[in-house]
């Protein structure tokens, strides 16, 4: 959850640094969370050793680590365009259908992820000056498209100049604030 908060943070403010914090909370999850045969693990590889690892996918009334992990990986993914993060989302979705079958009462998370996935994922990237009335017009738009599985960012032209990631090689188009909308 708190890589979810962080993406939120990135694509509300543009910030780098919440993108850059992200990736490393989910490095940290796939080397020591993810399990072989896909899905994750709630205890840590090198955690205190138990009888039995416990990885319980299902959701409450918040999403089960393993749901909360999945769908911060298919944003990053998406943000990032990166097929190892997706495809770990992927891997975490392996389940979805089985549990929805049988318990949706428990996969609410999981399968808003599975749908996100299905649909998309979309990525709208908004790059123009953010006091800019066209730019914050461009960032409601996408974000009040309610598509399930959409990350909206909006950022400077030099956040476009200087950075990796979803702002890379997007500069604005005729000096205008510009989106980029991007389906996988």
């Amino acid at each position: 959850d708190v890589a979810e908060g962080l993406l939120t943070l990135f694509a509300v403010t543009g910030d780098q640094r919440w993108l850059t914090a992200t990736g490393q909370i989910l490095e940290t999850v796939l080397a020591l969370f993810a399990r072989p045969d896909g899905g994750f693990f709630d205890t840590a590889q090198d955690a205190e050793k138990l009888i039995i690892r416990p990885c319980d996918p299902t959701d409450l009334a918040s999403a089960s680590g393993w749901s909360a992990v999945t769908n911060s990986l298919l944003s990053y993914g998406t943000f990032m365009a990166s097929e190892r993060h997706l495809r770990a989302a992927e891997d975490g979705l392996r389940i979805a259908d089985q549990l929805g079958r049988k318990a949706p009462r428990f996969a609410g998370w999981l399968l808003a992820a599975a749908e996100a996935y299905l649909d998309g994922p979309f990525d709208v990237i908004v790059v123009g000056d953010p006091t800019h009335p066209a730019t914050q017009a461009l960032r409601r738009a996408g974000v009040g498209s309610r598509r399930p599985g959409i990350a909206v960012v909006a950022g400077s032209e030099q956040s476009a100049a200087d950075a990796a990631g979803p702002f890379a090689d997007r500069p604005m188009v005729n000096a205008a604030p510009t989106a980029y909308i991007c389906r996988g």
